[in-house]
């Protein structure tokens, strides 16, 4: 019977555990085994609630983001679109020359056309101030305080509980 090698992967072990006699686990001091615990339950709910924070700004930020797509890509198109339909069907027939009733009635609606697309123009600025208005009221001036003092909470009260605890041990 012809004896095979063992796989690279356990000679790969074999190796690593014969070059590493420590255990990691055990390894660390008793000072830095202390750093990572539970969280008190005051800190823990205040830390639940900063997720919970953090989840309201992602739904508010993609929901203003899919406004601000629907109009931009969606409705604002569509609006320019009918105006240059109208606009090119217009001027695709001038008037005669000499009927003066027919050019009154042609730069008319030319203007009316022109006037549809800077009133467009003029609602989409609009729209777009609007979005940028609500971002601001929400999400900078409600919903980041909120987030900022929670976390300060949260960090200050981890922080006050470590040197507190290295207090006590005289370090």
């Amino acid at each position: 019977m012809v004896d095979h090698p063992p796989p690279a992967d356990e000679i790969a072990v074999a190796t690593i555990a014969a070059a590493t006699p420590v255990d990691p686990s055990n390894s660390l001091p008793a000072k830095q085994k202390q750093i990572v615990s539970a969280l008190a339950p005051l800190p823990k709910a205040g830390f639940d609630l900063a997720w919970r924070v953090l989840w309201i700004l992602a739904v508010v930020t993609i929901l203003l983001l899919a406004y601000v797509a629907a109009e931009e890509f969606w409705t604002y198109p569509h609006y320019f679109n009918n105006v240059y339909h109208a606009l090119a069907s217009t001027a695709a027939t001038p008037p005669a020359p000499d009927n003066a009733a027919a050019v009154a009635n042609y730069e008319k609606i030319v203007a009316a056309s022109k006037s549809a697309v800077e009133t467009v123009g003029a609602r989409q600025k609009e729209s777009r101030e609007f979005a940028l208005q609500i971002a601001q009221l929400i999400l900078l001036n409600l919903f980041l305080p909120v987030l900022t003092a929670l976390l300060g909470y949260i960090f200050g009260t981890t922080r006050d509980k470590d040197t507190a605890s290295t207090d006590k041990n005289g370090n």
